[in-house]
């Protein structure tokens, strides 16, 4: 994925000047989306640990 965007990138106006952004977007989202599975899951184990401890 990462060649093929990169790709389009080079094909476009903006060519090469434009590559170390798009490639910080990606990154970026990259993070973003690992941080948001990261939260989901620690959710998940809170909510899980709640209805155990029910008596």
């Amino acid at each position: 994925m990462g060649a093929w965007l990169g790709g389009i990138v080079l094909e476009s106006p903006l060519g090469l000047q434009s590559l170390p952004w798009v490639a910080a977007v990606v990154t970026l989202l990259g993070l973003i989306g690992t941080l948001w599975s990261w939260h989901g899951d620690v959710k998940d184990k809170n909510s899980k640990k709640q209805e155990t401890c029910v008596v």
